[in-house]
């Protein structure tokens, strides 16, 4: 059953600056297998933006695929997050004593990231040797990808 897709609606002033930089989104670690878009196929990435909205500032961990980074973003840069959703998640499981546990959390996903301001360099500091992706190729895509998030608990 794919996950509800409810629309995360910033207001026209809202500010993101990218937290972290982007790295791939993994639906298996083991084998080393980076979680796909199911219609595009195209790789996700996922990076923490800090959004700041109507006098109040989240943290977020977004997923956005390769195809959507800018080049030239690093940790700092002032992006526009472009069709930003939220996808609430819940997973009932067993613990080691067989006492019933319930995860949940919420998906944040974005379509694409514009690149508004690049971070300003500070004297003296070395540059950001983190950057986007390289998004020139296209992905193959990966059949059963699993886009969910770890369990992350909702603070609501």
């Amino acid at each position: 059953m794919p996950m509800p897709r409810i629309p995360y609606r910033l207001s026209s002033l809202a500010m993101a600056v990218v937290g972290t930089a982007p790295s791939p989104r993994m639906a298996d670690r083991e084998n080393g297998v980076i979680a796909t878009d199911w219609e595009t196929g195209a790789e996700f990435w996922q990076l923490t933006v800090m959004i700041i909205d109507e006098g109040r500032a989240e943290s977020m961990q977004i997923q956005v695929p390769n195809t959507g980074l800018p080049q030239g973003m690093t940790v700092g840069s002032t992006v526009r997050l472009t069709n930003l959703v939220a996808s609430p998640w819940a997973r009932a499981s067993l613990d080691n004593r067989g006492q019933a546990r319930l995860s949940e959390g919420c998906n944040y996903r974005a379509d694409r990231l514009d690149l508004l301001a690049a971070a300003p360099i500070q004297a003296g500091a070395p540059a950001a040797a983190a950057s986007a992706p390289d998004t020139s190729a296209e992905a193959a895509p990966t059949a059963n990808a699993d886009t969910t998030s770890t369990s992350k608990k909702a603070a609501w």
